[in-house]
């Protein structure tokens, strides 16, 4: 569950350790001794201190006995939060840690309230609880303006608790009102449709609160003229102020931005999908794979657009598989080879793209490459209908450049499944139409 990946990747985050350079080894030390003292003599945050500095090793040997002993001997929310990370991170015992935070939170320290919330919501070492865990959350969002967010996710996806858009809004402007930057650019998106001159407004100050995503958000804003101006060079301007913070998607943006320009930079446009694609942005890949294969901006290239396409595919992107299909299947640029369209028809198939069963079915209708398999194709196509409004379409209104046999044993098909009632004459009017569409909104049988 994205919910679930999403709270252990923030787990795995706070669990970072903390380095001194052995260029100041001296200094911790010192401080060590001093905050020793100020704890011995009773001094509840020294003690804290003393703690934290045995759990990490700072200025003294590592001791996580010693570390337990004094977190333990303070009786403050963020000392038993302390002792709970401890537990978690140190000794990784999830059901102690869960016990300390409990005791942090009933002392009101949110960031305690905020770890109990996401244990109730994955279910780690807990039954999983979504109403404990909104309780929880509510009770951190008090204090901490960033699990505002966390609460409208939870009921916008409407997953774990029951949908609520106006709880879901609710959180977010309550967000919005403390200066949240996640919150602000979430509220933002949702008002861009409806109110675009204020979602800019918001997504001005999400990026000037720090958040990277409304960099690349004002930029389609300029690209698109919403709420402003269409302005393709100030769409570049934001977008190249998101690469520099590292957003990979904008450097795929800056591409197409580049190529919306008049005239085209298109030697712009492939140097950005270059850098994407070497983040590992697919679309990216993509992108470069359709330069070459049409000659824009380079010279044209089927093999080199082939060798882009495969890098997409092998991660599993169906759009670069049909691509090559197609390539193959109709002769751009390398040749014609109906069998190796086939191959990447099938894999494309096989990675959840329906309307590829369709293309298989012209194959095996037609023996293109393969043995000739009326059943197969009748069947492939069958599949390909139920699941894919392009392939229902397709069919519909390309069924002229079919054989007249598939017509025909496809109509045999639509009788059986009690769709089709009219002759079965492989010709499509409306009764054969209306079948094929009342089979695609049908259940599988």
């Amino acid at each position: 569950m994205k919910t679930v990946s999403l709270v252990l990747a923030a787990f795995a985050l706070l669990s970072s350790p903390y380095h001194t350079s052995g260029v100041f080894a001296a200094e911790p030390a010192k401080t060590f001794d001093s905050y020793l003292k100020a704890a011995v003599a009773g001094d509840p945050d020294a003690a804290r201190e003393v703690g934290l500095r045995y759990q990490k090793g700072d200025g003294v040997e590592k001791n996580l006995d010693e570390a337990a002993r004094w977190l333990s001997s303070v009786g403050s929310g963020r000392s038993y939060r302390a002792l709970g990370d401890l537990y978690r991170l140190e000794f990784n015992n999830m059901s102690v840690a869960l016990k300390w935070y409990r005791k942090a939170s009933e002392l009101g320290d949110p960031v305690a309230c905020r770890y109990l919330g996401d244990a109730y919501l994955s279910g780690v070492h807990v039954l999983q609880d979504p109403a404990e865990a909104v309780k929880w959350y509510e009770l951190a969002a008090k204090e901490l303006p960033e699990v505002t967010s966390v609460l409208a996710d939870l009921y916008e996806e409407g997953k774990v608790v029951p949908m609520d858009y106006s709880r879901m809004l609710k959180w977010l402007e309550n967000g919005v009102q403390r200066n949240d930057p996640t919150a602000t650019f979430k509220f933002a998106k949702r008002l861009r449709q409806r109110d675009p001159e204020r979602a800019m407004a918001l997504f001005m100050k999400a990026a000037e609160l720090g958040n990277v995503d409304s960099l690349s958000a004002i930029a389609s804003m300029h690209l698109d003229g919403d709420g402003v101006p269409r302005d393709f060079p100030e769409a570049i301007r934001w977008y190249q102020s998101a690469a520099e913070k590292g957003d990979v998607k904008a450097y795929t943006q800056l591409g197409l931005a580049y190529e919306s320009l008049s005239p085209p930079d298109h030697q712009a446009a492939l140097e950005w999908y270059k850098k994407a694609a070497a983040k590992g942005d697919i679309a990216a890949v993509r992108n470069i794979a359709l330069m070459y294969r049409n000659g824009i901006g380079v010279r044209q290239d089927a093999k080199a657009a082939i060798s882009w396409y495969e890098r997409a595919a092998e991660h599993g992107d169906v759009d670069a598989m049909t691509a090559i299909a197609v390539m193959y299947q109709d002769g751009l640029g390398v040749k014609r080879s109906y069998s190796d369209a086939g191959l990447w028809f099938e894999r494309a198939a096989a990675a959840g793209d329906a309307s590829s069963n369709l293309s298989l079915a012209v194959l095996f209708a037609r023996g293109d490459g393969v043995n000739r398999d009326l059943d197969l194709a009748v069947d492939l196509a069958e599949l390909a209908i139920r699941k894919d409004e392009r392939a229902k379409v397709s069919l519909q209104f390309g069924w002229e450049n079919w054989p007249s046999e598939f017509l025909k044993a496809f109509q045999v098909r639509l009788v059986e499944r009690g769709h089709y009632k009219g002759p079965v004459d492989g010709r499509y009017g409306p009764l054969t139409i209306w079948a094929i569409d009342s089979l695609h909104s049908s259940a599988t049988p």
